[in-house]
């Protein structure tokens, strides 16, 4: 329905893209979503986040290699967890040497107006965009 993008995982409230992007407050860049479970079932959303990002790299995702993206997943009730976990678990099955991160969530703090719908306001393709067929 919605996403949001912004900032969880760390320990200083409202923190701001400058702030996170010097790596001292704890927290990653993050996207917040909002789904309609009769369109998209949560295990879909974690399969789909598996493979359009790379989850066995620690604090890189495409170019960007300065912490401030990790591989998460930051859960909101345990059924959420028991499914990340389940399909983690099937992927390390396979081989895979994961590191995403499995936690409870924290405070979202969206981020400033100009990173939301980042590429959609320059009208190009995600420059760290990835994809890898795993299910």
């Amino acid at each position: 329905i919605a996403t949001r993008v912004g900032y969880t995982g760390g320990t200083l409230k409202t923190p701001t893209y400058r702030e996170v992007s010097s790596g001292r407050t704890g927290h990653t860049e993050s996207v917040e979503i909002i789904y309609d479970t009769t369109q998209i079932s949560y295990e879909d959303l974690v399969k789909t986040f598996f493979e359009i990002h790379d989850p066995t790299v620690a604090s890189r995702q495409g170019e960007n290699n300065d912490g401030k993206y990790r591989s998460a997943i930051f859960y909101t009730n345990e059924t959420q967890k028991t499914i990340a976990e389940k399909i983690a678990t099937q992927l390390k099955e396979t081989g895979l040497e994961l590191v995403t991160q499995i936690a409870e969530a924290n405070q979202f703090y969206a981020a400033e107006n100009q990173h939301q719908k980042y590429y959609q306001k320059l009208d190009k393709t995600p420059e760290n965009a990835y994809y890898q067929k795993r299910f």
